[in-house]
């Protein structure tokens, strides 16, 4: 059952949803069939100008359908191809008034019909162009059959059946505007929700002054890394990292300054460490630096080279012998342990790397 319907409906999403809705609207052709072969039957119209009618609307079906199934359609601005089909279906609907003689007007509700499929999909001007082209039409069959089948259609009928007619259309068309402009509102509201969302997803998972994950995040990430350790034949090692003399430099100079540092610190290991290399603040002053491990060296050198680049960068002018040094604490996962092992090994590491002068590593 799927593989038929996804030979019969394409199998990309937005495909399948624009040729239902074709499929759907198509139900217009077929009671227009069945109303035009009906009125044949009974003698009301000539058997050959039905068939003809008949044939002509199942080949406007079967072109649609091919050209959607076939995406010849996503060559053009509307893919759905709501105004060519609308368009397409008032034709066909106008000749069966035309030829329908006395049940002619129950064809009128077929105008209707189309366009409230259309709506929901075309915008106020697809609408508004529908609209006047379904009166146009109408309106130069009245003329023709009103002047040729005087006793069928008569004029005093077909005026009031046209004016209620264009008053439908009319009705129509407003509520298809009024529905584009809630399709548009309701649009933008969902990008300012997404908006939000991503805005609060941001929040929670980083670091404001930093600009570095916090440490909920980071916690889901070793998490991750943890339980994909299996697969990943390199492993990898975590380290912490303690900004020296922290707590001086705020009471000697400010918070203010303070704040500058950790910004400072973050930038600057934004741009030393490896890509793959994924830096928190933990706390504080304190960082959790997660590295997997890789063939080109130990993961140990990118910490070498940022403490290198934070001794040569001045944090600020209005302090130019301020520089920032940190202490590490390094080690390696090791599989099966719990990560929480892990960061207490690393945690032990820097408590040695601070007892030995700080502005150091050890590794555990």
């Amino acid at each position: 059952m799927n593989s038929f319907l996804n030979l019969l409906l394409s199998t990309d999403k937005k495909q399948r949803v624009r040729i239902r809705r074709f499929l759907l609207s198509s139900v217009v052709f077929f009671i227009g069939i069945i109303s035009i072969l009906f009125v044949a039957f009974m003698g009301k119209m000539t058997v050959s100008t039905a068939l003809i009618l008949s044939f002509g609307m199942v080949v406007s079906c079967l072109g649609f359908y091919i050209t959607l199934r076939s995406k010849l359609n996503l060559r053009f601005k509307e893919p759905a191809l709501t105004v060519p089909q609308v368009l397409v279906a008032m034709t066909w609907i106008s000749l069966a008034y035309a030829s329908t003689g006395i049940a002619h007007a129950s064809t009128l509700i077929l105008f209707a019909l189309v366009m409230v499929f259309g709506i929901f999909v075309m915008n106020p001007r697809s609408s508004i162009i529908a609209a006047c082209y379904a009166a146009v039409s109408l309106a130069s069959v009245i003329v023709y059959k009103v002047i040729t089948e005087p006793s069928v259609y008569l004029w005093d009928v077909e005026l009031v059946s046209f004016l209620m007619f264009v008053a439908t259309m009319a009705t129509i068309t407003s509520l298809s505007q009024q529905l584009a402009k809630m399709r548009n509102r309701l649009k933008a509201q969902t990008q300012e929700l997404e908006q939000a969302v991503s805005y609060i997803e941001k929040i929670a998972a980083y670091d404001e002054l930093t600009g570095l994950i916090n440490r909920r995040r980071m916690t889901e990430v070793l998490a991750e890394h943890s339980r994909n350790n299996s697969r990943q034949t390199e492993g990898f090692a975590i380290a912490m990292l303690d900004l020296d003399h922290f707590k001086s430099i705020n009471d000697k100079y400010g918070h203010a300054t303070g704040d500058l540092v950790l910004s400072n610190f973050g930038q600057a290991a934004r741009e030393v460490l490896r890509d793959i290399d994924i830096l928190s603040r933990w706390g504080g002053e304190e960082f959790l630096l997660l590295m997997p491990k890789t063939n080109s060296g130990h993961p140990n050198t990118g910490i070498e080279r940022l403490r290198a680049y934070l001794a040569c960068i001045q944090v600020s002018s209005k302090l130019p012998d301020l520089r920032i040094g940190f202490s590490v604490g390094f080690t390696c996962y090791q599989a099966g342990e719990s990560i929480y092992d892990t960061i207490k090994r690393a945690d032990a590491a820097l408590y040695q790397a601070k007892a030995q002068g700080r502005n150091c590593t050890v590794i555990s």
